[in-house]
This record gives C-alpha cells, structure tokens and sequence, in this order.
C-alpha cells in the first residue's frame, strides 16, 4: 500500500512522473493473494479529496472531500464514491 497526502502539488513534474511509474510497477505486479493499494488525500480546486485505488482491477473510489483540517468532512459510502453517508 502507498499512502500520501497534500503531496503531489510539492514535486517536480519529474518527481511525480517517478511516482507514478513506480505506481504502475506494482499496479502490474498485484495479484488477488498479493493486492496493492494506493490511498491519497490530494488538494482538488478549493477541496481535498481522499481517493483509493487497488489492484488488480485498478478501482479508483472517491472515499472522502474535505478542507484538508480534518474538517467538514463529507464521506461517501457508494462504492464508486457515490452517495454521502
């Protein structure tokens, strides 16, 4: 699993094309006895948004938007990251 957050606006455009080079690297390798997940909390226009996404299969969901304080929180239970709990 990689976890991040409040990350990816402080790199390099290089610094972010490793990351996600190295993503893909074990996005190819993940089985269903060996998943790999990749859990992020990333500034969004004037939100922040909490995605995962897991492979095999490569399903992104939006989990959560917030300020980004851990504040006004709106979490969402759908499994596509649709419909607010």
């Amino acid at each position: 699993m990689l976890l991040h957050t409040v990350m990816i606006e402080h790199m390099t455009l290089e610094a972010r094309e490793a990351l996600r080079a190295c993503i893909d690297t074990h996005a190819q390798a993940a089985t269903p006895s060996a998943p790999f997940a990749w859990v992020r909390m990333e500034i969004i226009e004037r939100s922040y948004e909490t995605r995962v996404t897991h492979w095999p299969g490569g399903e992104e969901t939006l989990v959560a938007l917030s300020d980004g304080h851990a504040q006004n929180i709106r979490w969402y239970c759908g499994a596509h990251g649709e419909g607010s709990c």
